[in-house]
């Protein structure tokens, strides 16, 4: 019977020694399956026989693209190849390049302060997924704001009238590696407070 091979929880990991996981077929009783580092599997780095339909690759693979193709087998030679035989994997053992510090004006006349920074390089090859912004009043603090944002390079967050912020920043990748966090940025006093209103005009009496 027909099966496919569901191989990872995401198509992308860190993990070097990935399981590998695809459906039992109705009537398979072995597997041969093949790991291949060009599409097609037609010159895999690994292929074997096994009886289970979960395979862990013994010995660490490389950073990069790899494709898995499984054929079952029934007790009378008929063969059936997995629905999406040619499954793309990637494997990124490697963190994101640290970002540069993020980017703040020196005063803002309002509580709304505006958060920018520069996307790093992965050094792998998943590609920057996310980042993760701490804002606090002291350097290295995050007593204002400690989340993950999303795949953006800004972000406004509210601050308190009279306070100084500092931001950082931490880059994640598709297979979850993470950056060390950036320097602080150089700090950002919010000025929620207009100038007073002057007095009244008083004119000097005539000499």
């Amino acid at each position: 019977g027909s099966f496919s091979i569901t191989a990872l929880t995401s198509n992308t990991t860190n993990d070097t020694t990935p399981i590998l996981d695809w459906e039992d077929a109705t009537d398979g009783i072995t597997y041969d399956y093949a790991i291949d580092d060009t599409s097609g599997c037609g010159s895999p780095i690994e292929s074997g026989n096994t009886a289970s339909s979960t395979y862990t690759v013994p010995g660490a693979l490389g950073e990069g693209t790899y494709y898995l193709c499984v054929t079952a087998n029934d007790a009378v030679t008929n063969t059936t190849d997995a629905t999406n035989n040619n499954y793309t994997f990637t494997i990124d053992s490697s963190a994101p390049n640290t970002p540069a510090p993020p980017t703040d004006a020196g005063t803002y006349s309002g509580t709304t302060i505006t958060i920018d920074w520069v996307a790093p390089t992965d050094t792998g090859p998943s590609g920057i997924a996310s980042y993760h912004l701490q804002v606090g009043t002291t350097q290295g603090g995050n007593d204002l704001f400690d989340a993950n944002v999303g795949n953006v390079v800004t972000k406004d967050v509210t601050g308190v009238n009279g306070a100084i912020y500092y931001a950082r920043i931490k880059a994640i990748d598709n297979a979850t590696n993470e950056s060390l966090y950036s320097g602080n940025s150089n700090g950002v006093t919010v000025d929620g407070t207009g100038p007073t209103t002057p007095g009244s005009l008083k004119t000097a009496p005539d000499s």
